[in-house]
């Protein structure tokens, strides 16, 4: 996931000026989920189903304008420093849609709930949600 600027007056032409210097990335950058298969895959076969990275996407991009005026706008601005809490805060965005998929996500199956002990959709052994993480490049 990266972040487009889709609003915001000089603030969103400034922030388009930072974001050409590097691109904060969020998501799934290495390790294994089990049966072989990485993390990122897990959450791309998620995410056809239940589009949690969309969403936050979605979200990560409407906020982004408002988030880099108010850290701008702190003494001793740097841009290196808003690029990490620009990554952390994707990361929680995509935490949150994982989390509240109850609220939002098709409902696992009855079979699905028996078999994993739960029926949070997008939660089963927690290995995806806790290796969220995000890069700037």
């Amino acid at each position: 996931m990266s972040v487009q600027v889709i609003r915001h007056r000089n603030i969103e032409k400034e922030l388009e000026n930072i974001l050409k210097e590097a691109t904060v990335e969020a998501g799934y950058f290495g390790g294994e989920g089990g049966d072989g298969q990485s993390i990122a895959e897990i959450a791309a076969k998620n995410e056809v189903t239940r589009p949690f990275m969309s969403r936050a996407q979605s979200k990560a991009e409407k906020e982004a304008p408002d988030f880099y005026e108010k850290e701008a706008s702190k003494k001793g601005f740097e841009v290196k420093t808003f690029f990490n809490k620009l990554g952390l805060k994707m990361v929680e965005l995509i935490k949150k849609e994982i989390d509240t998929a109850t609220e939002w996500a098709k409902p696992n199956s009855d079979y699905t709930v028996k078999m994993k002990g739960s029926s949070h959709p997008l939660i089963d052994t927690g290995t995806m949600r806790n290796n969220t993480d995000y890069r700037v490049k």
